[in-house]
């Protein structure tokens, strides 16, 4: 369960805002680590080519909330911590990430957007670019419509000042800043090749259940029936419960985004 009724619960807008927005550069860097180290090795590896080798790194995470208990209105810092283990020397094969930032919505509360841009240049600082001339960084913005701000570079200078054109204001769209995301890493493909053999990351920064709380409207199921076909009524409210659209599995902006319901399912 992600928030109770909606109404009640737009207090904690800001609240859930600040702490995604403090969690922003560990999240970014524990992305960065991820993506410049071979993927750890799974129980039941699938079938590989001969003579491929899986990784033995392993990452191991921590997660702090400070204070652990808050109250309506109050705030929490989150601190995300990555530590890796048996990893063998660093990927240093193409690698192509790029930063799908939002400018709208509730990152206009406070210095959200500030505090997303200082995160987003950390990373970049970490990339070591100029080290790594195999890792090339793109920068997209969307608020109610996605923009282009860096095709794949590996100067970061230029990456780092396209962070710096980020704007304040307007809605989020976040599916519109991942196509955009996809339209630049596919455009630095080599002509006629569908990626195989880059590393291809993209990192999105958004507050999806920001935006569904502050403005309730936009998200699907808002006021519909219980049971759908039905009039409203004592036995049949309205859907007023925000939730992931499957409670099963994590979020995702595009294949498991939060939607109403009725009750608590």
């Amino acid at each position: 369960m992600i928030a109770r009724d909606a109404t009640a619960h737009r207090a904690l807008a800001r609240s859930i805002a600040t702490s995604a927005v403090l969690g922003a550069a560990a999240l970014l860097l524990a992305t960065a680590a991820l993506a410049t180290r071979p993927p750890a090795a799974h129980a039941r590896p699938a079938a590989r080519p001969p003579g491929q080798v899986l990784s033995t790194c392993v990452a191991k995470t921590t997660k702090v909330a400070l204070p652990a208990e808050v109250g309506v209105g109050a705030t929490a810092e989150l601190t995300l911590t990555m530590a890796f283990t048996g990893c063998p020397g660093g990927y240093d094969g193409p690698l192509h990430v790029v930063l799908a930032l939002d400018a709208g919505g509730v990152m206009v509360v406070g210095d959200a957007n500030q505090q997303m841009r200082k995160a987003a240049r950390v990373l970049i600082d970490h990339l070591l670019l100029e080290t790594h001339p195999n890792t090339q960084v793109g920068v997209v913005s969307f608020t109610s419509a996605a923009k282009v701000l860096c095709q794949l570079t590996n100067r970061s200078a230029q990456a780092s000042g396209c962070i710096g054109r980020v704007g304040v204001g307007g809605q989020s769209c976040t599916d519109c800043g991942i196509k955009a995301a996809l339209g630049v890493l596919k455009r630095g493909r080599p002509e006629g090749s569908d990626g195989s053999g880059i590393r291809e990351v993209i990192i999105v920064v958004t507050a999806a259940i920001d935006a569904a709380l502050a403005d309730p409207s936009r998200v699907g199921g808002w006021g519909q029936p219980c049971r759908l076909g039905q009039p409203l009524g004592p036995m049949n409210p309205p859907r007023r419960w925000l939730d992931l659209r499957n409670g099963n599995l994590p979020w995702h902006p595009v294949f498991n985004g939060v939607v109403f319901k009725c009750g608590c399912g």
